[in-house]
């Protein structure tokens, strides 16, 4: 694996995307319709609950994306003062791997589930990480906004200086 991450460096891949591209697959598995594994033995109840746990994902994915563009703003238009963009850095750094850790959870615990769905009562007892309600309504409208200016972009593509000043002007006359 160590080979695989050093090698995956060298082409620009992080861990988190290799382990993301890793899961990919098992990912895609797991967040199937239910009505693309009705011999799983689940209740309609318990595809439900899937459904609910899968979209949980969705708008934690959402908010972590959020938070990401909030952070890529505020370090553009702090950039002068090193103090607010270490106090920044530490903290989205702080918060995305804590977001991260818990996103590969649940996406573990999905394809667990579908390999034995005996398990599925596990989805009550798993628990996101607390966020700030201010933080998240901020992510919230930061991502409709940037849903809306770059409709079918990738988020993987970073965002230049001016399209993040657009960006956190559209989302403060929101505010």
């Amino acid at each position: 694996m160590e080979k695989e991450l050093h090698k995956r460096a060298k082409e620009g891949i992080t861990p988190e995307q290799l382990a993301k591209s890793h899961f990919k697959d098992e990912f895609r598995k797991a967040t199937q319709s239910s009505s693309e594994y009705p011999s799983s033995g689940l209740s309609n109840q318990k595809e439900k609950e899937i459904r609910i746990f899968k979209r949980r994902i969705e708008e934690q994915e959402n908010l972590l994306f959020g938070i990401s563009l909030f952070y890529q703003g505020t370090i553009q238009m702090w950039a002068a003062d090193e103090a607010i963009v270490k106090i920044n850095r530490e903290s989205y750094e702080r918060t995305s791997k804590r977001m991260k850790e818990a996103l590969m959870k649940a996406r573990e615990l999905l394809f667990e589930i579908q390999e034995n769905p005996n398990k599925s009562n596990l989805l009550q007892q798993f628990e996101f990480p607390p966020t700030i309600d201010e933080v998240a309504k901020r992510s919230r409208i930061l991502v409709e906004a940037y849903e809306e200016l770059f409709a079918g972009r990738p988020r993987e593509k970073p965002l230049n200086q001016e399209e993040n000043i657009k960006l956190m002007e559209i989302a403060s006359n929101r505010l």
